[in-house]
């Protein structure tokens, strides 16, 4: 839909497709980007600026960040640079995407791609993709890996961008030019290989960039300096066979913030703390054996230095993307009055909408707002805290907390929970007991199998549960 609507702009100019695509794509960046460059839990946006509190409460684990939403965000941002190639953001955040989520989400050992990714605590990628029982990621799983240079230059009548620095080769205005590079590279070569030309040349200096970034032409320092989240300009000059361009990129570590505070989890709540992915250039790291949110609790700079560190793309299992850094932060029961006005206000909000739903005597829409457990916990989350505001006792930062995880698990009534799952698992186990499954049985209970996922992962029907059911019980032999 985003993407359509910066279509229909291109063609009719209406500037209210333009600020369509242009909103979005600013409020994913603060509001839910994770540092692989994905967004979402379940196919869907939860609260805002709650990156933390909706990955370590998802039912599923650590199984968010669908690889489609990546993929079209890619695809979206690739075209909102084509009007504004001089702002590095967006290919700062496709280089982002890329590096990460794209190029992590094929399995580099057998043909198999990512339906979600692995995002968090002690995470493994969930391949698969390989059957007709795929998701619309095995689509675009395939896609992603042959599109991999095709942002990598943006052209004007007489200027080339050069917006990532990838292997490629390329012919404009007469001349042929490549990057000779390997992958991630932290040094690139742009070598006339033959024509002549007049152009400017312009290069991303990345948002990660460190001192040691360098730009030199025919061996000749560019600048004494370069800003961060910027193109440096080469000038007008004729080019030709033999010139060459060289971008020496050390890939200095940093971190990338989550914008809420780490402080619980489906089982417990946490003293809050503020967390991170550790970051190599625009590479995510991750790291392995880590199996608890205490052992990824990072104390001092010694806790960081004993961490075996990988980067994402080229890790499969077992692997931790956040840590949690236990910097001061004063230990109060004060909870922030805007945080709590906002929480108390999205609460009051849904269960508001439960209540009219339910108070209709014909249903329309068919499904309640809400899914009734996820609600119910909810409800109860918020009376709590509702009590607390009033009588100020016991501990605000707590059941604020505890509420905010609440409302982050919710489902919209269409989908299914986790309990509805019941009668499906008893089902699917007593299949599994079956010494000599049948054809149908088997392919019954790899149906059930995928409906249990999509359930958890949130983005499966009762409907579903209902199919799914109902294969086994007809699969399953006479007794």
């Amino acid at each position: 839909m985003i993407v359509g609507a910066l279509r229909s702009y291109r063609s009719n100019h209406n500037p209210y497709y333009w600020h369509i695509a242009d909103n979005f794509w600013d409020l994913v960046q603060g509001r839910y980007r994770y540092a692989m460059g994905g967004v979402g839990n379940g196919e869907m946006f939860r609260q805002p600026y709650k990156q933390m509190v909706s990955m370590a409460t998802n039912p599923a684990g650590p199984d968010i960040n669908e690889t489609c939403c990546a993929y079209n965000l890619a695809k979206l941002t690739k075209d909102l640079n084509a009007y504004h190639p001089n702002d590095a953001r967006y290919m700062d955040y496709y280089e982002r995407v890329l590096y990460n989520q794209l190029v992590g989400s094929i399995n580099p050992h057998r043909y198999a791609v990512l339906y979600q990714y692995a995002v968090g605590l002690d995470a493994s990628k969930p391949w698969g993709n390989e059957t007709p029982q795929s998701t619309c990621c095995g689509g675009t799983g395939a896609e992603n890996h042959v599109k991999y240079q095709e942002a990598t230059y943006y052209t004007a009548a007489d200027t080339l961008w050069v917006g990532l620095y990838l292997p490629t080769r390329a012919t404009w205005r007469g001349v042929t030019f490549s990057q000779q590079c390997t992958f991630p590279a932290e040094r690139s070569v742009i070598r006339m290989e033959k024509g002549r030309s007049a152009f400017t040349m312009k290069l991303r200096v990345p948002y990660w960039a460190t001192r040691g970034f360098s730009v030199t032409v025919n061996g000749r320092e560019l600048a004494a300096s370069y800003r961060p989240g910027t193109y440096v300009t080469i000038p007008t000059r004729q080019w030709q066979r033999g010139d060459s361009v060289v971008v020496t990129m050390p890939y200095g570590p940093h971190l990338d913030y989550t914008p809420d505070k780490m402080d619980i989890t489906r089982k417990q709540t946490y003293k809050p703390m503020w967390a991170a992915a550790m970051m190599r250039g625009p590479l995510v790291m991750a790291a392995k054996d880590i199996h608890s949110w205490e052992e990824a609790t990072l104390h001092s700079q010694a806790d960081a230095d004993r961490l075996q560190l990988v980067p994402d793309y080229d890790a499969d299992s077992h692997i931790t993307h956040y840590f949690r850094l236990d910097a001061p932060i004063e230990d109060t029961t004060y909870v922030d009055n805007a945080t709590l006005t906002e929480l108390m206000r999205v609460a009051a909000k849904r269960l508001e909408e439960q209540q009219a739903w339910d108070n209709m005597q014909t249903k329309v829409p068919e499904y309640a707002p809400w899914a009734k457990n996820g609600i119910e916990a909810m409800r109860q989350r918020y009376e709590a805290l509702k009590a607390f505001l009033s009588d100020h006792q016991g501990n605000g930062s707590a059941l604020a907390s505890e509420l905010n995880a609440a409302l982050s698990m919710m489902r919209p009534g269409n989908l299914a929970e986790p309990s509805d799952l019941k009668e499906l698992l008893e089902a699917l186990k007593a299949a599994q007991a079956v010494e000599a499954p049948s054809q149908r049985l088997k392919d019954a209970m790899d149906y059930a199998e995928m409906v249990k996922a999509y359930v958890n992962d949130g983005s499966g029907t009762k409907d579903l549960i209902r199919r799914g059911l109902t294969g086994l019980r007809a699969a399953m032999p006479a007794n």
